[in-house]
């Protein structure tokens, strides 16, 4: 760790990553690429300065979203994608007016400064030696308690940690993988967008408790989808659509160009990519569809806010639970990482195996829902009757 002359009271930390160095550890990559890398090494940064000044105790943050998925949650051996924002959720709302002051630097720190600017569109101006200019970063805190504990989790090493003259082995309370494929879900049933994708495909072996996600899922779609602050969502025909999870969008409905990999990486490969991650969506995430009993298919269908009460009184028994509860273990994915986005096949089927036969399910669930788990070689481990299930029975008999 370098130290310089103190000011204000705060010791001046030096970093040993430049412009310069920031080109060098990336080579292949263009200049908006590296401009990200620069980005995501200011992350870093700031996570350890919020960490040094023990911002978290102080203002009860939680970091979430897909910096923290990149950050923290997956294995950084496999998940390629940058992300440009900061997000929080803030569990002590009174802290709001403070965070400015908290999260802003005072002299340099790793030579970097952080000025925090709260409005309409909340960013974090940041200055450091790696970057070419100034850079605004997107920030959200939004106020209320999370579903599950937090877990205190450690930076995933990159290389270009190597180069920083600080201890970067701090922790961050982080949102569990549940609770964040809970939250993105909800994002990408109202208006899908392919970093999401990105992000739900990376996190799905990840998953702990596929019925607690689903529920969170509802949870967060029918808070959203009633927001009072934002009067009801009119973009999704109801505050959690199984259609959403069993109807995908095509490629041409998303941006290829808002998916940017820390590796070079042609367009063709990101639709290679991405095309892999859509066609085994719907079977990965059925699951949603699966763990759904009927007093969740009420809240999920509640487009006139009749069980508002009921939904606010179950999400703030599983807040209070969370509190009280043990701290949770990292990812297991991490400790025995994996290759591929999901936990039963890879990404690149053989040529074999795509002619095989591949039938849904089918089972009725309730009035409105059927298991869609796409069955190629197997009976539905849950539906071994079901119509799909006896259809890949007699292909195997043929």
């Amino acid at each position: 760790m370098g130290r310089g002359r103190a000011r204000g009271g705060e010791a001046i930390l030096s970093m040993a990553v430049t412009v310069d160095g920031i080109r060098a550890l990336y080579p292949g990559l263009d200049r908006r690429a590296r401009a990200g890398m620069a980005r995501d090494a200011a992350f870093d940064a700031y996570l350890a300065f919020l960490t040094h000044h023990d911002v978290w105790a102080k203002t009860g943050l939680v970091f979430k979203g897909g910096t923290a998925v990149r950050k923290f949650l997956c294995d950084p051996e496999t998940f390629r994608r940058i992300s440009y924002d900061l997000d929080f959720t803030l569990r002590a709302p009174a802290a709001k007016a403070h965070l400015p002051h908290l999260m802003s630097s005072t002299a340099p720190y790793m030579g970097c400064d952080f000025r925090l600017e709260l409005g309409s569109h909340s960013r974090v101006q940041v200055t450091a030696p790696f970057l070419e200019t100034q850079l605004g970063v997107g920030f959200d805190a939004a106020e209320g308690r999370v579903l599950q504990r937090p877990q205190q989790l450690e930076l995933q090493r990159r290389p270009i940690h190597d180069h920083f003259d600080i201890d970067l082995s701090f922790k961050v309370p982080v949102m569990t993988v549940d609770e964040t494929v809970a939250e993105k879900l909800t994002r990408w049933h109202h208006r899908p967008l392919i970093r999401d994708l990105y992000d739900l495909s990376m996190l799905r072996p990840l998953i702990a408790d596929t019925a607690a996600t689903a529920r969170m899922w509802v949870i967060k779609g029918h808070r959203a989808f009633h927001n009072p602050n934002k009067g009801a969502t009119t973009s999704a025909p109801a505050p959690a659509d199984f259609d959403g999870i069993i109807n995908v969008p095509s490629l041409r409905d998303l941006s290829l160009p808002d998916l940017q990999f820390d590796t070079p990486t042609a367009d063709h490969e990101k639709r290679m990519v991405i095309e892999g991650m859509l066609s085994e969506f719907s079977e990965a995430y059925a699951f949603c569809v699966e763990e759904i009993d009927d007093g969740l298919e009420q809240w999920a269908s509640d487009t006139k806010g009749e069980h508002i009460a009921t939904v606010e009184a179950a999400a703030n028994g599983m807040a209070a639970e969370a509190e009280e509860s043990p701290a949770q273990p990292p990812p297991t994915a991490m400790l025995a990482p994996r290759q591929d986005a999901f936990a039963d096949k890879p990404h690149n089927p053989s040529p074999q195996s795509t002619r095989s036969l591949a039938v849904v399910c089918g089972q009725r669930l309730g009035s409105r829902r059927s298991c869609q788990r796409t069955l190629r070689t197997k009976p539905c481990p849950q539906h071994p009757n079901s119509p799909g299930s006896r259809e890949v029975k007699r292909s195997q008999r043929s």
